[in-house]
């Protein structure tokens, strides 16, 4: 394996590799992936957000969800206030061509370092919000991690429950990852150190673990947890392990596909990338609202894989690579559309591109403008996408402000 690193989890979860100075040529899309070439246009932002509480090393923007119709955004800011990494999240809403900061969500018993809002996930309706604090201590150990769960009441926000994890312990990272079903009834939790992968229910209010899905064979050691995407109806979850295990095998990243039976959560395949090494795939994903279309990303190769569910398997339909000058880090983050037919890509400091599909072929349709962000900034560390993939929020957590160095700021983009 190579020297060069992806970036990992912001907070204390693992060591930060830096990307700077790693341009690459973007290879011809036609060539390499299949994707159709056009004339690519670029699309600058149409809104700026920015917390009301901005401060410098805050990181807004680290991680963000969008609810189905893109009106509702829930964007974490884990390193608030001002790099002490309490954390926070905030709500904004669109009315008209307005959007306007609803509300901030916190713990109120916070300390130090928690990092709440490191990731987050937000129902469809937008009115169940996940917020992960994967450092967050409970009475009986230090990092343990919990995600805290808020409703919303017209324009009030209120924490209903915090789940922290029942096979909890020092260092344990759980919420490292999180991903919500359409009906906010389904969770997908991930957890770094014990490498597995949590499944939260509720009825009444009242939630419970359904279950721990893990990879088939040896999954030590495999990252299992790094990214998480569920189907809209809860009963197919993808999960990216960026270092990982098929069949007792180390491979350069895995992604795994697990759908509820009658016997529970089984992992129904396993998907890799075709590249040769050092590759991370599974650094991003996301899954169609239906279950059938799996997105992957691989970015040190730069491509992110589309997958698609056949007649009983899973099978690789394509790569998307982007057009441009310089490219790095594609597919850190990807978002997909309701209908798996529109996906936006991240490239982590460099961009956001955004992919259509059109009978039966994928194309790149537009480059988000990141002509006023310098590497550092993290343009596309994090992107979220509406079900019908007009509305793009992309993350530049590290982008210095008014407010001070690293403040952080998301930018919308009607699609």
């Amino acid at each position: 394996m190579t020297g060069r690193r992806r970036f990992l989890r912001l907070c204390g979860v693992a060591g930060i590799g830096g990307v700077a100075g790693c341009f690459g040529n973007s290879q011809d899309s036609a060539d390499q992936s299949g994707n159709s070439t056009e004339t690519i246009q670029s699309r600058t932002e149409d809104t700026i957000l920015s917390a009301s509480e901005n401060y410098g090393m805050n990181n807004f923007g680290y991680s963000m969800a969008i609810s189905s119709d893109g009106t509702t955004a829930l964007i974490g800011a884990p390193k608030s206030p001002s790099g002490k990494e309490l954390g926070s999240a905030y709500i904004f809403s669109q009315t008209g061509e307005s959007w306007t900061e609803q509300a901030k969500l916190s713990n109120e018993d916070a300390e130090s370092e928690d990092c709440f809002g490191d990731d987050v996930a937000l129902s469809g309706d937008g009115t169940t919000a996940f917020v992960g604090a994967p450092n967050e201590q409970t009475p009986d150990s230090e990092m343990s991690g919990a995600v805290h769960i808020f409703t919303a009441d017209g324009d009030s926000w209120t924490q209903r429950r915090r789940i922290a994890a029942g096979d909890g312990g020092s260092n344990t990272y759980f919420v490292s990852s999180v991903s919500l079903s359409d009906d906010g009834t389904t969770a997908f939790v991930g957890t770094s150190n014990t490498n597995v992968v949590n499944v939260y229910t509720t009825a009444g209010g009242s939630w419970r673990q359904q279950a721990t899905v893990t990879p088939a064979g040896d999954g030590k050691d495999a990252s299992f947890w790094w990214s998480v995407s569920v189907s809209d109806d809860g009963t197919t979850a993808l999960v990216g392990a960026s270092d990982g295990r098929v069949d007792d095998t180390l491979v350069d990243g895995a992604a795994y596909i697990f759908e509820t039976t009658a016997n529970g959560w089984t992992q129904q395949a396993s998907v890799t990338s075709d590249g040769t090494e050092d590759r991370y795939f599974g650094d991003g994903t996301a899954l169609s609202s239906d279950g059938t279309t799996a997105f992957v990303g691989s970015p040190d190769e730069e491509v992110v894989y589309v997958f698609s569910k056949g007649t009983g398997s899973w099978r690789q339909q394509t790569k998307l690579s982007p057009t441009g000058d310089y490219v790095s880090w594609f597919g850190e983050s990807v978002a997909a559309s309701r209908d798996g037919g529109t996906a936006v890509v991240g490239a982590g400091g460099l961009g956001a591109y955004i992919f259509d599909r059109q009978s039966g072929s994928w194309a790149q349709q537009t480059w988000l403008d990141r002509t006023k962000h310098g590497n550092n900034d993290r343009y596309g560390r994090s992107v979220a996408l509406s079900s019908d993939g007009t509305t793009a929020l992309v993350g530049a957590d590290r982008i210095n402000t008014s407010a001070g160095k690293q403040a952080g700021l998301v930018y919308v983009h009607e699609l």
